[in-house]
């Protein structure tokens, strides 16, 4: 295999060859074993594809802040801003996955003040409701500047993606090089000169950080599904969230989500403790990974066991495994 490293921005601009990001996420294993583990203790098999959208998802794990364990959505900042918002629906998801950036952060108050009902959405121009009266009048999404450059300034879709490219790496030479016909087509779409500028400066202050759709939309649909587990099946979710997670906290996050969901924890046992974590009905199993000094030995003890059988006593346990294990 031959590996180049080249600079992005050139090979896309003079080669046109596409960058792609491609991320390995440990939450799909967790989310697999999950799902594994559920169809082989419950008898029950889930199509991960198929997760119905259910009210008591939102207010029970989202509306909560109960969201450690869910993928996008376990920050401190985001919990907070999911006890403020209570979204309803994935589409609300969608709009905080995107929004919670520098950015359009700037915007969250006014979308719960709109969602709640205290106010109306605060549009620069009436031209743009279609635009963004989906997300209470704010620009979130790459999309909307997509649109916005076609629909209101008069770009071509080539023109408006070029753009949108440099919004979001910062290009200001590039952007700068297009805000006078950008005013001027917005102009003759009927917005005023003032309200032009307005606009321009408003892409421009917060597009470096905005997602595109179908990017946030991805992230909201899993971290829905997770949750959708977790409250339906709150002890495989704990178990296989906190065997894969490499948060530094995730032994205190285990025990105060089993204390709040009642899912009991139950301790080690040579006859029935596996390697890591185990999950059946509303209980736990500590693993031996999960003791000190004890993973090598914890290793051999579940492989012997599977050999073999369970052990009848202390001694058939000494015998069989050995003291420097």
């Amino acid at each position: 295999m031959t590996l180049v490293d080249c600079d992005k921005s050139y090979i896309e601009s003079f080669y046109g060859l596409l960058k792609i990001d491609l991320l390995s996420l440990r939450t799909l294993d967790a989310v697999s074993n999950m799902l594994a583990n559920i169809e082989k203790n419950e008898k029950t098999k889930i199509n991960f594809s198929e997760i119905p959208e259910e009210k008591e998802v939102f207010s029970s794990v989202f509306w909560g802040g109960n969201t450690d364990f869910i993928f996008q959505f376990g920050s401190d900042g985001m919990k907070d801003w999911l006890r403020k918002l209570h979204p309803r629906n994935i589409d609300e998801l969608t709009m905080l996955a995107a929004a919670f950036r520098p950015g359009p952060m700037q915007f969250l108050p006014v979308i719960r003040d709109v969602l709640y009902g205290n106010k109306e959405p605060c549009l620069i121009s009436e031209k743009l409701r279609p635009i963004l009266i989906g997300t209470c009048g704010c620009i979130i999404y790459q999309e909307q500047l997509l649109r916005i450059f076609t629909d209101i300034a008069g770009f071509s879709a080539e023109e408006a993606d070029r753009i949108r490219a440099a919004v979001c790496h910062k290009n200001r030479e590039e952007i700068e090089a297009v805000k006078e016909s950008f005013i001027s087509g917005c102009c003759h779409c009927g917005l005023s000169e003032e309200e032009s500028e307005r606009l321009f400066e408003q892409i421009v202050s917060f597009g470096s950080y905005a997602l595109n759709k179908s990017h946030a939309a991805a992230y909201a649909v899993l971290a829905y599904r997770m949750a959708w587990l977790f409250y339906h099946y709150p002890a495989y979710f704990l178990a296989s969230s906190f065997r894969y997670s490499e948060d530094n906290d995730a032994v205190l996050i285990l025990y105060r989500e089993c204390s709040r969901c009642e899912v009991e924890i139950l301790p080690p046992d040579v006859n029935i403790s596996g390697y890591d974590i185990t999950a059946k009905g509303d209980t736990v199993r500590i693993g031996f990974s999960m003791i000190d000094g004890c993973k090598a030995a914890g290793k051999s003890i579940a492989a012997d066991r599977r050999n073999n059988s369970g052990y009848d006593s202390l001694s058939d346990f000494l015998l069989r495994i050995r003291p420097d294990e």
